[in-house]
């Protein structure tokens, strides 16, 4: 009734702040790529680190803790084979071109002999 403020209790106000620290890390990671897992990470932290016992009664932090962390994990494990992918392709090419360039009699040099 009348004029009462409403308090979350601690489980929901850490699932609002893990929420909230989910939706940034996805922002961070479209925006600037590798920044947005630190912050799924920090959420899953938060939740992890405190005593068994006070994790016991906090379910709704638990699963945005959950969330975050599998999120982060997956996201690392995508941006790992990526890079790895990128790595193996970029020198394929460049061997391929240095290949082709001095084989093939493609070789170039900015260097003319004017006469």
């Amino acid at each position: 009734y009348g004029g009462g403020y409403y308090q979350p209790n601690a489980d929901q106000q850490g699932a609002q702040n893990g929420w909230m620290m989910y939706g940034l890390g996805w922002f961070f990671c479209c925006c600037f790529g590798p920044i947005g897992p630190i912050f799924w990470f920090v959420v899953a932290c938060m939740h992890f680190c405190k005593p068994e016992e006070a994790r016991k009664q906090l379910p709704q932090e638990r699963q945005v803790a959950c969330m975050s962390l599998w999120t982060a994990i997956i996201c690392l494990v995508i941006e790992v084979v990526l890079i790895i992918f990128l790595v193996t392709f970029v020198f394929t090419t460049a061997e391929a071109i240095r290949s082709t360039t001095y084989e093939d009699g493609l070789y170039y040099s900015s260097y003319r002999n004017y006469r």
